[in-house]
């Protein structure tokens, strides 16, 4: 039982200590905040009232919904805010955090621990950004499907901070990292998974495979709609499974090269 405090106590300990990390950075803890509320603020603000027809993808079908450009620009705004967002505090941290792993592992604290910290901050961040979106959203739109829209806000969030973590991880340079971060959050959920782009293009089986396609359609069919996508909640499932595993591989592999430097 004192065995079992203690590793509390120690997970803990962890736990804030990464809290500490983040929100050391007063900037930073800001823009998490302010930049949702000014994006999503200037998408109600500047879209107009015009309906346009798109597409939704389920299991085999796809639905045509008649929706506004407000509507549309918030939701896809939201996605792609909270993509960015998730991935760049991901970015933070995971980037070159060994270092302190290092004097850890120094002073023989097991790997699991630190990693399991780590991980725990990590979702609590993205379940964080996820309610305050959801919040904005459901101000502004009547919702259909409030918990799944928040679930599909959450999914795309570990798919996203997962990608931040691991270019974070791999990426020595922090500049390389984050336009690594801009370059894809840009093309998939900032440009391919706009409805109105993707519901006219002519080749389209490039934009179902990006990761940012199956929870924008788990989104948008959640807000929008009271049918259940089921297909896309799986297939967002996966991506996010597969994401957040390739980042904890990289993460322990470089736990093992930090304790073979401290054998050394």
């Amino acid at each position: 039982m004192k065995k079992q405090n203690q590793s509390s106590n120690l997970f803990l300990l962890l736990y804030k200590q990464t809290s500490i990390e983040l929100w050391r950075n007063k900037i930073g803890v800001l823009l998490l905040f302010l930049i949702p509320a000014l994006f999503l603020g200037v998408a109600v603000w500047t879209a107009g009232e015009g309906t346009l027809p798109i597409r939704l993808y389920f299991y085999k079908k796809t639905q045509v919904l008649l929706l506004t450009q407000k509507n549309i620009s918030l939701v896809f705004m939201a996605a792609a805010v909270n993509g960015f967002l998730s991935a760049f505090y991901a970015n933070i941290l995971f980037h070159q955090d060994f270092h302190y792993f290092k004097y850890c592992a120094s002073m023989g604290m097991p790997p699991y621990y630190f990693a399991a910290s780590r991980f725990s901050f990590f979702i609590t961040l993205i379940v964080l950004l996820a309610l305050f979106i959801t919040i904005i959203i459901q101000i502004v739109l009547p919702i259909n499907q409030l918990m799944m829209m928040l679930f599909g806000f959450i999914l795309l969030g570990v798919i996203y901070g997962a990608y931040g973590g691991i270019v974070g991880v791999l990426c020595k340079d922090y500049l390389v990292a984050l336009l690594l971060i801009v370059l894809l959050v840009n093309f998939d959920a900032g440009w391919l998974q706009n409805p109105v782009f993707y519901s006219y293009a002519q080749e389209t089986e490039l934009i179902h495979w990006l990761p940012a396609f199956y929870p924008c359609q788990l989104l948008f069919s959640s807000i929008f709609t009271e049918a259940a996508n089921g297909w896309s909640c799986i297939l967002s499932g996966s991506y996010a499974l597969i994401f957040i595993s390739v980042l904890l591989f990289i993460v322990f592999q470089q736990m093992k090269s930090v304790y073979k430097c401290i054998q050394r």
